[in-house]
Protein backbone atom coordinates (compact mmCIF):
# COMPACT_ATOMS: atom_id res chain seq x y z
CA UNK A 1 0.00 0.00 0.00
CA UNK A 2 2.54 2.47 1.26
CA UNK A 3 4.81 1.25 -2.54
CA UNK A 4 1.45 2.36 -4.19
CA UNK A 5 1.24 5.48 -2.46
CA UNK A 6 4.56 6.66 -2.91
CA UNK A 7 4.50 5.71 -6.64
CA UNK A 8 1.08 7.71 -7.60
CA UNK A 9 3.52 10.68 -5.73
CA UNK A 10 5.75 10.26 -8.29
CA UNK A 11 4.02 9.94 -11.36
CA UNK A 12 2.21 13.11 -9.90
CA UNK A 13 5.44 15.13 -9.26
CA UNK A 14 6.68 13.75 -13.34
CA UNK A 15 3.45 15.49 -14.90
CA UNK A 16 4.41 18.59 -13.00
CA UNK A 17 7.48 18.84 -13.56
CA UNK A 18 6.57 18.07 -17.30
CA UNK A 19 4.21 21.43 -17.17
CA UNK A 20 6.82 23.04 -15.81
CA UNK A 21 9.26 22.13 -18.70
CA UNK A 22 6.50 22.83 -21.56
CA UNK A 23 5.51 26.37 -20.58
CA UNK A 24 9.71 27.15 -20.34
CA UNK A 25 10.13 25.36 -24.37
CA UNK A 26 7.03 27.67 -24.97
CA UNK A 27 8.69 30.58 -23.64
CA UNK A 28 11.89 30.10 -25.26
CA UNK A 29 11.17 28.31 -28.42
CA UNK A 30 11.16 30.76 -31.75
CA UNK A 31 8.50 29.43 -33.91
CA UNK A 32 9.69 28.37 -37.29
CA UNK A 33 12.89 30.09 -36.21
CA UNK A 34 14.97 27.25 -38.09
CA UNK A 35 18.78 27.63 -37.81
CA UNK A 36 21.93 25.39 -39.13
CA UNK A 37 24.89 25.21 -38.21
CA UNK A 38 28.62 24.00 -39.22
CA UNK A 39 32.30 24.20 -38.85
CA UNK A 40 35.66 23.52 -40.06
CA UNK A 41 38.48 22.07 -38.70
CA UNK A 42 40.05 25.19 -37.10
CA UNK A 43 40.16 26.07 -33.56
CA UNK A 44 37.93 28.76 -32.81
CA UNK A 45 40.91 29.96 -29.86
CA UNK A 46 43.37 30.79 -32.95
CA UNK A 47 41.25 33.05 -35.15
CA UNK A 48 40.04 34.83 -32.37
CA UNK A 49 43.38 36.51 -32.65
CA UNK A 50 43.61 37.04 -36.70
CA UNK A 51 40.02 38.76 -37.57
CA UNK A 52 40.78 41.78 -36.77
CA UNK A 53 41.55 40.89 -33.01
CA UNK A 54 38.29 40.57 -31.88
CA UNK A 55 36.10 37.45 -31.06
CA UNK A 56 37.93 35.56 -28.27
CA UNK A 57 36.32 32.20 -27.71
CA UNK A 58 38.24 32.24 -24.11
CA UNK A 59 35.80 35.16 -22.82
CA UNK A 60 33.71 33.78 -20.51
CA UNK A 61 30.27 36.27 -19.70
CA UNK A 62 29.18 36.88 -16.05
CA UNK A 63 25.78 34.90 -16.89
CA UNK A 64 27.12 31.61 -18.32
CA UNK A 65 30.47 29.76 -17.01
CA UNK A 66 29.89 26.72 -18.68
CA UNK A 67 32.97 24.88 -16.43
CA UNK A 68 31.02 25.83 -13.29
CA UNK A 69 27.53 26.88 -13.57
CA UNK A 70 25.92 23.84 -14.97
CA UNK A 71 25.79 20.84 -12.57
CA UNK A 72 22.91 19.63 -14.48
CA UNK A 73 22.93 18.52 -18.52
CA UNK A 74 19.16 19.37 -18.34
CA UNK A 75 19.64 22.93 -17.96
CA UNK A 76 21.66 23.33 -21.20
CA UNK A 77 19.57 20.33 -23.33
CA UNK A 78 17.83 22.07 -26.84
CA UNK A 79 14.48 21.28 -27.28
CA UNK A 80 14.32 19.10 -29.97
CA UNK A 81 11.07 19.88 -32.90
CA UNK A 82 9.44 17.57 -35.08
CA UNK A 83 9.24 18.67 -38.69
CA UNK A 84 7.76 16.74 -41.75
CA UNK A 85 10.60 18.83 -43.54
CA UNK A 86 13.96 16.94 -44.61
CA UNK A 87 15.82 17.15 -41.31
CA UNK A 88 19.30 17.96 -43.58
CA UNK A 89 17.76 21.46 -44.45
CA UNK A 90 16.77 22.49 -41.37
CA UNK A 91 17.82 22.83 -37.92
CA UNK A 92 15.50 23.47 -35.06
CA UNK A 93 16.05 26.39 -33.16
CA UNK A 94 15.84 26.87 -29.09
CA UNK A 95 17.43 29.46 -27.11
CA UNK A 96 19.36 28.47 -24.05
CA UNK A 97 21.31 30.19 -21.25
CA UNK A 98 23.98 29.36 -23.55
CA UNK A 99 23.15 31.04 -26.15
CA UNK A 100 21.13 34.41 -24.69
CA UNK A 101 24.67 34.70 -23.10
CA UNK A 102 26.42 34.81 -27.04
CA UNK A 103 23.74 37.59 -27.70
CA UNK A 104 24.77 39.68 -25.33
CA UNK A 105 28.64 38.77 -26.14
CA UNK A 106 28.20 40.15 -29.69
CA UNK A 107 25.97 42.63 -29.57
CA UNK A 108 27.92 44.50 -26.80
CA UNK A 109 31.22 43.07 -25.86
CA UNK A 110 31.98 42.79 -29.35
CA UNK A 111 29.41 45.32 -31.27
CA UNK A 112 31.82 47.04 -33.47
CA UNK A 113 33.44 43.38 -34.62
CA UNK A 114 29.64 42.13 -35.15
CA UNK A 115 29.22 45.65 -37.30
CA UNK A 116 32.08 45.36 -39.35
CA UNK A 117 31.06 41.02 -40.19
CA UNK A 118 27.75 42.61 -41.14
CA UNK A 119 28.96 45.15 -43.68
CA UNK A 120 31.32 42.76 -45.14
CA UNK A 121 28.47 39.87 -44.94
CA UNK A 122 25.94 42.86 -47.42
CA UNK A 123 28.09 41.54 -50.90
CA UNK A 124 28.15 38.00 -50.62
CA UNK A 125 25.04 36.45 -48.64
CA UNK A 126 22.79 36.39 -51.74
CA UNK A 127 25.29 34.05 -53.83
CA UNK A 128 26.21 32.10 -51.08
CA UNK A 129 22.15 31.17 -50.68
CA UNK A 130 21.80 29.96 -54.01
CA UNK A 131 25.17 27.68 -53.35
CA UNK A 132 23.78 26.28 -49.81
CA UNK A 133 20.59 25.27 -51.62
CA UNK A 134 21.79 23.94 -54.42
CA UNK A 135 23.79 21.47 -51.85
CA UNK A 136 20.09 20.75 -49.50
CA UNK A 137 21.48 22.43 -46.79
CA UNK A 138 20.28 25.36 -44.89
CA UNK A 139 20.53 28.70 -45.91
CA UNK A 140 21.24 30.35 -42.38
CA UNK A 141 24.83 28.63 -42.95
CA UNK A 142 25.63 31.91 -44.72
CA UNK A 143 26.54 33.71 -41.26
CA UNK A 144 29.02 31.37 -40.29
CA UNK A 145 31.29 33.23 -41.42
CA UNK A 146 30.86 35.88 -39.35
CA UNK A 147 32.04 33.88 -36.54
CA UNK A 148 34.99 32.09 -38.46
CA UNK A 149 36.49 35.63 -40.33
CA UNK A 150 34.41 38.53 -40.09
CA UNK A 151 33.34 37.84 -43.60
CA UNK A 152 37.39 38.55 -44.24
CA UNK A 153 38.52 36.64 -47.17
CA UNK A 154 41.81 37.66 -46.39
CA UNK A 155 41.98 36.13 -42.85
CA UNK A 156 44.59 33.90 -41.77
CA UNK A 157 45.50 31.91 -38.40
CA UNK A 158 48.63 31.07 -36.90
CA UNK A 159 48.29 27.75 -37.89
CA UNK A 160 47.80 28.47 -41.76
CA UNK A 161 43.83 28.14 -41.73
CA UNK A 162 42.40 30.67 -44.47
CA UNK A 163 39.94 32.72 -45.98
CA UNK A 164 36.11 33.10 -44.79
CA UNK A 165 35.82 29.50 -43.86
CA UNK A 166 38.74 29.31 -42.47
CA UNK A 167 39.97 25.81 -43.93
CA UNK A 168 43.10 24.21 -42.64
CA UNK A 169 45.46 23.32 -45.63
CA UNK A 170 45.00 19.67 -45.38
CA UNK A 171 41.11 20.11 -45.29
CA UNK A 172 41.83 22.10 -48.32
CA UNK A 173 43.83 19.75 -50.11
CA UNK A 174 41.31 16.54 -48.87
CA UNK A 175 38.37 18.36 -49.91
CA UNK A 176 40.58 19.41 -53.67
CA UNK A 177 40.75 23.09 -53.49
CA UNK A 178 43.62 24.41 -55.70
CA UNK A 179 46.52 25.68 -53.62
CA UNK A 180 49.69 26.20 -55.52
CA UNK A 181 51.85 29.52 -56.39
CA UNK A 182 49.51 30.93 -58.82
CA UNK A 183 46.24 30.74 -56.50
CA UNK A 184 44.75 29.57 -52.97
CA UNK A 185 40.94 28.77 -53.79
CA UNK A 186 40.36 29.66 -49.94
CA UNK A 187 40.87 32.86 -50.70
CA UNK A 188 38.20 33.19 -52.86
CA UNK A 189 34.84 34.19 -51.21
CA UNK A 190 32.18 31.94 -53.45
CA UNK A 191 34.69 29.09 -54.66
CA UNK A 192 35.52 28.49 -51.08
CA UNK A 193 31.57 28.61 -50.27
CA UNK A 194 30.91 25.70 -52.79
CA UNK A 195 33.55 23.46 -51.09
CA UNK A 196 32.53 24.61 -47.40
CA UNK A 197 29.19 23.62 -48.69
CA UNK A 198 29.86 20.53 -50.11
CA UNK A 199 32.08 19.29 -46.77
CA UNK A 200 29.70 20.73 -44.20
CA UNK A 201 27.19 18.43 -46.36
CA UNK A 202 29.32 15.60 -45.78
CA UNK A 203 29.48 16.32 -42.17
CA UNK A 204 25.97 16.16 -41.42
CA UNK A 205 26.21 12.50 -43.41
CA UNK A 206 28.10 11.40 -41.30
CA UNK A 207 26.83 12.33 -38.45
CA UNK A 208 23.30 12.68 -39.03
CA UNK A 209 22.66 15.98 -36.60
CA UNK A 210 23.63 19.76 -37.49
CA UNK A 211 24.98 20.29 -34.10
CA UNK A 212 27.82 17.64 -34.38
CA UNK A 213 28.48 18.54 -37.94
CA UNK A 214 29.38 22.32 -36.36
CA UNK A 215 31.62 20.60 -33.90
CA UNK A 216 33.58 18.87 -36.65
CA UNK A 217 33.58 21.52 -38.30
CA UNK A 218 35.41 23.43 -35.23
CA UNK A 219 37.12 20.39 -33.60
CA UNK A 220 37.59 17.32 -36.94
CA UNK A 221 35.85 14.55 -37.82
CA UNK A 222 38.07 12.33 -35.88
CA UNK A 223 37.63 14.08 -32.21
CA UNK A 224 34.07 14.42 -33.01
CA UNK A 225 33.55 10.58 -33.77
CA UNK A 226 36.08 9.73 -30.33
CA UNK A 227 33.63 12.31 -28.78
CA UNK A 228 31.40 10.39 -29.88
CA UNK A 229 32.53 6.96 -28.05
CA UNK A 230 33.39 8.69 -24.85
CA UNK A 231 30.03 9.71 -24.33
CA UNK A 232 27.79 7.00 -25.45
CA UNK A 233 25.47 8.39 -27.84
CA UNK A 234 25.61 11.39 -31.09
CA UNK A 235 24.25 14.14 -28.47
CA UNK A 236 26.18 17.51 -28.54
CA UNK A 237 25.02 18.61 -25.23
CA UNK A 238 26.16 15.61 -23.68
CA UNK A 239 29.76 16.34 -25.06
CA UNK A 240 29.58 19.85 -23.47
CA UNK A 241 27.89 19.19 -20.29
CA UNK A 242 30.83 16.04 -19.60
CA UNK A 243 33.49 18.39 -21.17
CA UNK A 244 34.34 15.72 -23.76
CA UNK A 245 35.47 18.59 -26.47
CA UNK A 246 37.23 21.53 -25.69
CA UNK A 247 35.82 24.94 -24.79
CA UNK A 248 36.07 26.90 -27.78
CA UNK A 249 34.15 24.09 -29.36
CA UNK A 250 31.66 24.11 -26.77
CA UNK A 251 30.97 27.80 -27.23
CA UNK A 252 31.04 27.31 -31.29
CA UNK A 253 27.49 26.02 -31.81
CA UNK A 254 25.79 28.81 -29.29
CA UNK A 255 27.57 31.06 -30.65
CA UNK A 256 26.59 30.24 -34.28
CA UNK A 257 23.27 29.91 -33.24
CA UNK A 258 23.21 33.61 -31.49
CA UNK A 259 24.74 34.43 -34.65
CA UNK A 260 21.82 33.67 -36.65
CA UNK A 261 19.09 34.60 -34.13
CA UNK A 262 20.41 37.83 -34.09
CA UNK A 263 20.36 38.05 -38.16
CA UNK A 264 16.43 37.39 -37.65
CA UNK A 265 16.24 40.30 -34.99
CA UNK A 266 18.05 42.70 -36.29
CA UNK A 267 16.04 45.65 -34.85
CA UNK A 268 16.11 44.66 -31.57
CA UNK A 269 19.35 45.01 -31.65
CA UNK A 270 19.88 48.22 -33.56
CA UNK A 271 21.72 46.39 -36.38
CA UNK A 272 21.14 47.04 -40.42
CA UNK A 273 21.59 44.72 -42.92
CA UNK A 274 21.34 45.31 -46.38
CA UNK A 275 21.62 42.39 -48.92
CA UNK A 276 23.31 43.34 -52.38
CA UNK A 277 23.10 41.57 -56.06
CA UNK A 278 25.70 42.70 -57.97
CA UNK A 279 25.36 40.71 -61.68
CA UNK A 280 29.27 39.21 -62.21
CA UNK A 281 30.14 38.07 -65.22
CA UNK A 282 32.84 35.18 -66.13
CA UNK A 283 35.65 35.33 -68.92
CA UNK A 284 37.69 32.09 -69.47
CA UNK A 285 41.46 32.83 -70.18
CA UNK A 286 43.30 30.27 -72.15
CA UNK A 287 46.97 31.93 -72.09
CA UNK A 288 48.66 33.16 -69.36
CA UNK A 289 48.70 37.05 -68.86
CA UNK A 290 49.59 39.99 -65.93
CA UNK A 291 47.18 40.97 -63.97
CA UNK A 292 48.39 44.58 -64.59
CA UNK A 293 47.12 43.79 -68.21
CA UNK A 294 43.82 41.71 -67.43
CA UNK A 295 42.83 44.46 -65.24
CA UNK A 296 43.88 47.23 -67.68
CA UNK A 297 41.78 45.77 -70.53
CA UNK A 298 38.92 44.83 -68.33
CA UNK A 299 38.58 48.78 -67.36
CA UNK A 300 39.44 48.32 -63.51
CA UNK A 301 42.73 48.70 -61.19
CA UNK A 302 44.96 45.93 -60.32
CA UNK A 303 43.36 46.82 -56.95
CA UNK A 304 39.21 46.27 -57.97
CA UNK A 305 40.14 42.85 -60.25
CA UNK A 306 41.77 41.76 -57.17
CA UNK A 307 38.73 42.44 -55.58
CA UNK A 308 36.34 40.15 -57.42
CA UNK A 309 39.74 37.55 -58.06
CA UNK A 310 41.36 37.50 -54.44
CA UNK A 311 42.52 34.05 -54.92
CA UNK A 312 45.25 34.85 -57.00
CA UNK A 313 48.51 35.10 -55.41
CA UNK A 314 51.13 35.99 -58.04
CA UNK A 315 51.31 39.03 -60.13
CA UNK A 316 49.63 36.48 -63.15
CA UNK A 317 46.29 35.24 -64.05
CA UNK A 318 47.36 31.42 -64.68
CA UNK A 319 45.88 30.30 -68.20
CA UNK A 320 46.90 27.69 -70.27
CA UNK A 321 45.52 23.86 -70.97
CA UNK A 322 42.90 24.47 -67.89
CA UNK A 323 41.50 28.12 -68.46
CA UNK A 324 41.43 30.18 -65.62
CA UNK A 325 37.44 31.62 -64.82
CA UNK A 326 37.68 35.04 -64.52
CA UNK A 327 35.02 36.93 -61.95
CA UNK A 328 34.60 40.80 -63.17
CA UNK A 329 31.35 42.85 -62.64
CA UNK A 330 29.39 42.25 -66.27
CA UNK A 331 30.02 45.81 -67.93
CA UNK A 332 33.92 45.29 -67.47
CA UNK A 333 33.59 41.28 -68.67
CA UNK A 334 32.20 42.73 -71.78
CA UNK A 335 34.94 45.02 -72.00
CA UNK A 336 37.76 42.40 -71.40
CA UNK A 337 36.16 40.13 -74.34
CA UNK A 338 36.31 42.98 -76.65
CA UNK A 339 39.89 43.35 -76.06
CA UNK A 340 40.68 39.10 -75.68
CA UNK A 341 43.29 39.86 -79.08
CA UNK A 342 45.15 42.76 -78.06
CA UNK A 343 45.47 40.86 -74.45
CA UNK A 344 46.56 38.00 -75.75
CA UNK A 345 49.33 39.80 -77.93
CA UNK A 346 50.75 41.68 -75.54
CA UNK A 347 50.65 39.62 -72.61
CA UNK A 348 53.59 37.29 -75.09
CA UNK A 349 55.28 40.13 -75.67
CA UNK A 350 55.73 41.54 -72.14
CA UNK A 351 56.66 38.01 -70.51
CA UNK A 352 58.59 34.48 -71.71
CA UNK A 353 57.78 31.37 -70.00
CA UNK A 354 61.21 29.67 -68.90
CA UNK A 355 60.91 26.42 -67.67
CA UNK A 356 63.47 25.21 -64.87
CA UNK A 357 66.47 22.63 -65.84
CA UNK A 358 68.13 20.15 -64.03
CA UNK A 359 70.82 22.81 -61.60
CA UNK A 360 69.13 25.75 -62.29
CA UNK A 361 68.85 28.40 -59.08
CA UNK A 362 66.44 31.48 -59.51
CA UNK A 363 69.62 33.88 -58.76
CA UNK A 364 71.06 32.49 -61.55
CA UNK A 365 67.99 32.94 -63.46
CA UNK A 366 67.30 36.09 -62.23
CA UNK A 367 70.80 37.16 -63.26
CA UNK A 368 70.93 35.72 -66.80
CA UNK A 369 68.03 37.88 -67.77
CA UNK A 370 69.32 40.94 -66.00
CA UNK A 371 66.36 41.14 -63.61
CA UNK A 372 66.58 41.22 -59.47
CA UNK A 373 65.30 37.83 -57.57
CA UNK A 374 62.76 39.49 -56.05
CA UNK A 375 61.13 40.74 -58.45
CA UNK A 376 61.24 37.36 -60.46
CA UNK A 377 60.20 35.59 -57.12
CA UNK A 378 56.83 38.11 -56.61
CA UNK A 379 56.08 38.19 -60.29
CA UNK A 380 56.21 34.25 -60.07
CA UNK A 381 54.31 34.13 -56.68
CA UNK A 382 57.24 32.32 -55.43
CA UNK A 383 58.03 32.39 -51.25
CA UNK A 384 61.10 30.35 -50.40
CA UNK A 385 63.89 30.53 -53.44
CA UNK A 386 64.70 26.88 -52.33
CA UNK A 387 61.66 25.65 -52.94
CA UNK A 388 61.84 25.21 -57.31
CA UNK A 389 61.88 21.76 -59.23
CA UNK A 390 63.01 20.71 -62.81
CA UNK A 391 60.14 21.71 -65.02
CA UNK A 392 58.63 24.34 -62.97
CA UNK A 393 56.82 26.97 -65.52
CA UNK A 394 57.95 30.53 -64.53
CA UNK A 395 57.77 33.94 -66.21
CA UNK A 396 60.18 36.42 -67.15
CA UNK A 397 59.51 40.26 -67.70
CA UNK A 398 60.54 41.50 -71.24
CA UNK A 399 62.52 44.41 -70.12
CA UNK A 400 64.78 46.84 -72.80
CA UNK A 401 67.87 45.54 -71.17
CA UNK A 402 67.11 41.68 -71.67
CA UNK A 403 65.42 42.07 -74.94
CA UNK A 404 67.94 40.60 -77.27
CA UNK A 405 69.03 37.72 -74.45
CA UNK A 406 64.78 36.92 -74.66
CA UNK A 407 65.02 36.96 -78.41
CA UNK A 408 67.66 34.43 -78.61
CA UNK A 409 66.38 32.08 -75.77
CA UNK A 410 62.79 31.88 -78.04
CA UNK A 411 64.73 30.76 -80.84
CA UNK A 412 66.80 28.45 -79.06
CA UNK A 413 63.50 27.30 -77.69
CA UNK A 414 62.60 25.54 -80.09
CA UNK A 415 65.41 23.07 -80.73
CA UNK A 416 66.79 20.75 -77.47
CA UNK A 417 70.53 19.32 -77.79
CA UNK A 418 70.27 16.04 -76.33
CA UNK A 419 72.03 15.98 -72.61
CA UNK A 420 73.28 12.44 -70.68
CA UNK A 421 70.42 10.67 -68.92
CA UNK A 422 67.45 12.57 -70.55
CA UNK A 423 64.45 11.13 -71.79
CA UNK A 424 61.85 12.34 -73.93
CA UNK A 425 59.36 12.64 -71.57
CA UNK A 426 61.72 15.11 -69.58
CA UNK A 427 62.37 17.34 -72.18
CA UNK A 428 58.67 17.49 -73.08
CA UNK A 429 58.18 18.36 -69.82
CA UNK A 430 60.94 20.92 -70.05
CA UNK A 431 58.69 22.67 -72.79
CA UNK A 432 55.52 22.19 -71.86
CA UNK A 433 54.80 20.01 -75.08
CA UNK A 434 54.16 16.52 -75.33
CA UNK A 435 56.53 13.68 -75.65
CA UNK A 436 54.52 12.28 -78.47
CA UNK A 437 54.87 16.10 -80.33
CA UNK A 438 58.32 15.57 -79.95
CA UNK A 439 58.70 12.14 -81.20
CA UNK A 440 56.41 13.05 -84.36
CA UNK A 441 58.50 15.87 -84.95
CA UNK A 442 61.90 14.07 -84.81
CA UNK A 443 60.89 10.86 -86.81
CA UNK A 444 61.24 8.88 -83.68
CA UNK A 445 60.29 5.29 -83.27
CA UNK A 446 57.67 3.50 -80.75
CA UNK A 447 60.55 3.37 -78.37
CA UNK A 448 61.69 7.07 -78.45
CA UNK A 449 65.31 6.36 -78.66
CA UNK A 450 67.81 9.16 -78.86
CA UNK A 451 71.42 10.18 -78.41
CA UNK A 452 73.43 12.22 -76.48
CA UNK A 453 74.25 15.66 -78.86
CA UNK A 454 71.04 14.57 -80.97
CA UNK A 455 69.15 18.17 -81.81
CA UNK A 456 65.33 17.73 -81.60
CA UNK A 457 62.69 19.92 -82.56
CA UNK A 458 60.54 20.91 -80.44
CA UNK A 459 57.70 22.97 -81.99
Amino acid sequence: MERNIFGNVVIIFLLFLNIVLFADIEDKTFDNDIVQDTTLETYFLEFAETIDGELNVNDMTEDVVIDNNYTNEQNIQDVTIDFTLNPKEYFPFSMNELVESEIKYLTQTKRDFLIRSIKKAEDYVVDMRKIFKKYGIPEDLVYLPIIESGFNYHAYSRKGAAGMWQFMPSTATWIGMKRNEWLDERLDPLISCEFAAKYLSSLYDLFDDWYLALAAYNYGRGNVTKAIRRVGKKDYYSMVYKKIIPVETRKYVPRFKATVYIMKHLDEFGLEFTEKQDEYDYQKLSFTSPIRLVAKYSGLSIVEFSKYNPSLRSQFVPGGRVPYNIRLPKENADMLRSNIEVLKKQSSSDYMVYFIKNGDNLSSIANSYGISISNLMSINGISNSNLIWEGQKIYIPVLNRNRAHVATRRMLKNSHVVNHGETVSQIALLYGVSADIIARLNNLDNSYFIKIGQVLKIR
